[in-house]
């Protein structure tokens, strides 16, 4: 955003047990597909790993919060978005269960850019054509 792209050597980015979150688990990108994939085939009754019951849970929501999913719509479409950061580092989710569609987006940007809901940005400016709804 503020200038030219600026190489970081790796660190070990992770937290103290007692403050992660997720088992302070890191993902590789088609790990985290594969995650948000069995979120998605759970919303369209189609679970794997856990119970449809299980699925059913983690995505109730409890005001506009289901167990780490932000409950939301957008252009009035329901959907569940969950965001994470560390170090810089961010991966922002957004599924759009009637639409049978998930967006990951991540950057190393910084915690400025990472905290915007980015994935809604793209669709603005995006020609996607949204899929019918099942």
């Amino acid at each position: 955003i503020s200038g030219p792209l600026q190489e970081h050597p790796p660190t070990d980015a992770s937290m103290p047990l007692g403050l992660s979150t997720a088992g302070n688990f890191s993902y590789t990108l088609l790990d985290y597909a594969r995650f948000v994939q069995l979120h998605l085939r759970a919303r369209r009754g189609d679970p794997q790993l856990l119970s449809q019951a299980s699925f059913d849970k983690l995505h109730t929501a409890n005001g506009d919060y289901a167990m780490g999913w932000v409950v939301a719509s957008y252009n009035g479409k329901p959907l569940m978005a969950h965001e994470g950061s560390l170090d810089g580092f961010d991966a922002h989710t957004v599924i759009w269960p009637d639409q049978d569609l998930a967006i990951v987006l991540v950057n190393n940007a910084g915690q400025n850019f990472a905290s915007q809901p980015v994935s809604e940005r793209w669709l603005a400016w995006s020609d996607l054509a949204w899929p019918a709804a099942k």
